[in-house]
């Protein structure tokens, strides 16, 4: 995850300090990240967030951005965060439409990300916090109409 996401040890420190501020964020009265967790441990199992990503190739464009832990994988549950999350978006963030990227060797999240009705927009580089970069592939979500 550390390697995937261009992070050092430094940076998931840091992450982790930031953490409790982070859940806090808001967009109007609306929590911009969201949890993932088992719902008899209440364990954190992943989780979602709403901001802006400064190598995303469409402007004007909130992203969606999220992790799920190791053990979480694999059992369904990426695919149904990803819906809620999705309709979160949509329905109370009320934003029309929304940009998701990973990149382009991550085949399991560009077949969750197609498989949520997000369309491909770009292949467009994306600077990790290390300075790595790697050939980004987006996509974007559009509100279905009611």
């Amino acid at each position: 995850m550390m390697q995937w996401q261009g992070w050092s040890a430094e940076t998931v420190a840091r992450a982790q300090l930031a953490y409790p501020r982070m859940t806090r964020l808001r967009l109007g009265d609306y929590a911009t990240n969201l949890v993932v967790a088992d719902r008899v441990t209440d364990e954190l199992l992943g989780f979602f967030s709403v901001d802006v990503h400064p190598s995303a190739p469409v402007e004007d464009t909130l992203s969606l951005g999220w992790w799920l832990a190791p053990q979480a994988r694999g059992k369904g549950l990426a695919h149904e965060s990803l819906r809620l999350a999705l309709d979160y978006v949509h329905t109370e963030l009320l934003l029309d439409r929304i940009l998701m990227g990973t990149s382009s060797t991550n085949i399991r999240a560009m077949v969750q990300i197609e498989r949520s009705g997000a369309t491909h927009v770009a292949d467009h580089p994306v600077t990790l916090p290390d300075l790595t970069i790697v050939d980004g592939r987006w996509f974007l979500h559009e509100r279905t109409p009611s």
